[in-house]
């Protein structure tokens, strides 16, 4: 099967700076396919699970892949889902490899991924397409056993986070602390602004 423009430039990529445990989320099973051990996809279309010769999986387990290969969706919604996925799944410097159609968002997918990982350690330009490598997410709070209380006090974000977020957090580390305490409580991404 032949494979699309990103998914040949993920794959391009990834021969030449992926390390073993990898993890595929999203895009199509070709992508996955063509890695031969050590692979596992996460598809977002329910007809590539039939197309995979990888193992399977609905959501991997937290810091458990070396790499993580990105094919940006156009959704943002699905992009920053994805995103959140690869910074939980991926080891403490793990290297996250994005790759995106400048007509399908793949400007924005590298400002979102800024955004957790910091600034990329690569980016690049090539056949309409933008390309960015990042290193282990810098604030993401990894999901652990939830104490009782912990964040939330009645439903509520508990007061120190609602200062915090109304402050105006005009550092880029305190916002994106602020979000991702906003997100493990449940709110959607829409609710939590960047600065």
């Amino acid at each position: 099967m032949e494979l699309t423009i990103t998914s040949d430039l993920l794959l391009d990529l990834a021969e030449h700076f992926a390390s073993l445990p990898l993890l595929v989320i999203g895009g199509e099973a070709a992508l996955a396919n063509a890695f031969d051990a050590d692979t596992t996809f996460q598809p977002t279309d329910i007809r590539e699970r039939d197309n995979a010769r990888v193992s399977v999986i609905d959501s991997p387990n937290p810091a458990s892949f070396a790499t993580g290969l990105l094919p940006a969706p156009p959704d943002r919604d699905l992009l920053r889902r994805h995103l959140l996925t690869a910074a939980t799944a991926l080891q403490p410097d793990g290297l996250l490899i994005i790759a995106g159609a400048n007509a399908e968002g793949g400007k924005t997918a590298i400002k979102d991924a800024e955004e957790l990982f910091g600034p990329p350690t690569w980016n690049g330009y090539r056949e309409k397409h933008r390309l960015a490598m990042f290193r282990g997410p810098r604030c993401l709070l990894r999901r652990g056993p939830r104490k009782p209380g912990s964040h939330r006090e009645h439903g509520r974000i508990s007061a120190s986070i609602r200062r915090l977020a109304h402050s105006g957090c005009r550092h880029r580390r305190a916002s994106l602390l602020v979000t991702n305490l906003m997100l493990a409580q449940g709110y959607s991404w829409k609710t939590c602004r960047f600065q």
